[in-house]
């Protein structure tokens, strides 16, 4: 029989930073850090879901324009 782990971790002041395959999150107070491995794509699957079904609306078009500003000055870089 397979066992089965869960941790919670509360961190209440502190910073995530978020890669390809993995997600830290520091806690400014401790200093304590906490990495999460993920197999490659699964990261993107869950931040697709979360964008889609979990955010509202002036969310969704926040993240639109910051997408599309991000966009935009990468190309005028790219073209100068």
């Amino acid at each position: 029989m397979e066992t089965k782990t869960t941790t919670s971790h509360s961190i209440s002041r502190g910073t995530v930073q978020i890669y390809s395959s993995s997600i830290t999150a520091v806690c400014q107070t401790s200093g304590d850090s906490i990495e999460l491995s993920l197999p490659y794509g699964v990261l993107q699957d869950a931040l697709k879901s979360y964008l889609v079904n979990s955010l509202g609306r002036s969310s969704q078009e926040e993240i639109i324009s910051l997408l599309t500003e991000s966009l935009r000055k990468r190309e005028e870089q790219a073209n100068a």
